[in-house]
Order: structure tokens, then sequence, then C-alpha cells
């Protein structure tokens, strides 16, 4: 009995060796390895056709965050927006950290000097506004907001990413931006003025990045080593 047991035994090991299976007979927990994978700022379609949902994570609803209030204004809530009173002040510490927040969050798509053109996404992504222009300095600090917080067309609601009071040190650096643009345009006494103010340093875009690898001078194209 035994010996039979063992036989039986060692055929089902042979059995099990060979080459690799396309699939196997029994999955264990299978959601864990068929689930839908987003890319981050994608977006997927709901079943009507319609509408579209952003993947960037958005807070689980009812929760309050510890390091702000909750923000319940709906998307469409324009009016809301608008009676929206930024209260920080445009010193040089919220300036410094609105560029810091500005760069991580904004610059990638928008450009570091609010200019969309300047962005190292405008070659993959068409349509992107720049914030310098006049569609968005006409808007209130309270609609600029909003916007960060809620998202807009393609661009994803960051609530969830930058608290309450960093998104009005963003705002407050994209005022600083949109000055400096006019103040820029206009050139002479109404730049100078500007870069006299307290902070200005803060409102200064960092230079574009320079490329890590620069060809050696002397080696001419198409030349024989």
């Amino acid at each position: 009995m035994r010996k039979f047991v063992a036989v039986t035994a060692a055929l089902a090991l042979l059995a099990g060796c060979g080459e690799e299976k396309d699939h196997r007979g029994i999955e264990l927990m299978p959601d864990m390895f068929h689930q839908p994978a987003y890319e981050g700022q994608d977006a997927w379609t709901t079943p009507d056709g319609r509408t579209q949902v952003p993947m960037a994570m958005a807070p689980v609803p009812g929760t309050v965050p510890r390091s702000g209030a909750v923000y319940n204004l709906a998307v469409s809530d324009w009016e809301g927006a608008k009676a929206l009173v930024n209260p920080l002040l445009p010193t040089a510490a919220v300036l410094t950290a609105g560029q810091r927040d500005y760069q991580i969050n904004c610059a990638v798509c928008h450009g570091t000097d609010g200019n969309a053109g300047h962005a190292s996404m405008t070659p993959f992504f068409s349509g992107v506004p720049s914030l310098t222009g006049e569609t968005y300095s006409v808007l209130s600090d309270g609609e600029i907001y909003h916007i960060i917080a809620k998202g807009r067309n393609r661009m994803p609601a960051l609530a969830g990413q930058v608290p309450d009071e960093r998104r009005w040190q963003i705002v407050t650096y994209l005022r600083a931006l949109q000055t400096a643009a006019v103040a820029t345009a206009k050139g002479g006494d109404a730049l100078k003025a500007l870069l006299a103010e307290p902070g200005a340093k803060a409102m200064v875009p960092p230079p574009a990045p320079r490329p890590e690898y620069k060809p050696v001078e002397w080696i001419q194209p198409g030349a024989t080593p």
C-alpha cells in the first residue's frame, strides 16, 4: 500500500512538470490580478459615454482633513466661488510658499511663468490655457481657488493633494505672476516699481532647466575621430 501511494505521488509530481502553461486552473482572489489600471492624470468614461471622471484620488466623502476645513461647494457653484475671499496677504513668505506649490502642481502644464506655451507638457497636450492671459486674469481669487479645488475640464481636482491654505498661497502667487506679466509687457517704470515691492524676488520664476548633457564643442558633425 505504501509503495502504491509513493508511486502515485511521484506520478502526480511528474505530471506537474513540463512547459509553462498559458493559464492556471484555479485563481485565488482574481480581483487582485484583473483590476483596472489607470495612468496618472488619465480619466475613464462612464457607461453613458458622456462623463469623464479624473483618476486623481479625491477625499473620501464625509471625511474631514486634519489640515483644513471641508470644501462643500459643488463643481458648478461659480456664484459661491466668487464670494470666497482670499485670507492671505502677499507677503514674501506667502509668495515663496505659493511659488513652491505652483511649481509642483501647476507649472508642468501651465508653465513656470504662467505661459502654457513654455510648459514641459506643451508638446503632448493642446489647448492648455495660459494663466497670465486675459481669461484667467479677470477671474476672482475665489474662482481660481475653486478651479484648483474642484478641477475644470481636463484638469483634475486637487483638493485631496493641496490643502486649503496652500491653495490660497498658489492663488496669491499666481496674482503676482499675472501682475509681473502685465508690468513686463508695459516695461519701464511699471516693472521697476513691481520689482521694488517687498518679496519681489519670490515672484521671479526660476530659470529654464538646462540639459544635463552638453555635446563637446570641438566634435563637428560628420567628423572622423
